[in-house]
């Protein structure tokens, strides 16, 4: 948590964004005796920089894959996967 707090969630000019590239989501319910309590969604995802008085800019592309449980009655995050990372082209 730290490094996220001095990084990514930091106050730093430099605001990374990411952007589900189109037509690559995926989602895969997850039944336990056909009762609906979780999803797996993978994708592929491009990662963006925003700064001020610049253009927004593409640094990379990776794919990535989250677990999803429903908990009473609400979507959760159980487990998040980004790998395959490449740099943009």
């Amino acid at each position: 948590m730290l490094s996220m707090k001095n990084n990514i969630c930091s106050n730093n000019p430099q605001k990374p964004i990411r952007k589900l590239v189109e037509g690559s989501l995926e989602v895969f319910p997850l039944y336990n005796q056909g009762i609906l309590y979780g999803a797996i969604q993978n994708g592929t995802h491009e990662f963006w920089i925003k700064e001020p008085n610049k253009e927004l800019y593409k640094t990379g592309i990776a794919k990535f894959s989250t677990t999803w449980l429903l908990i009473e009655g609400e979507w959760k995050m159980k487990n998040i996967l980004s790998f395959d990372h490449h740099e943009a082209k």
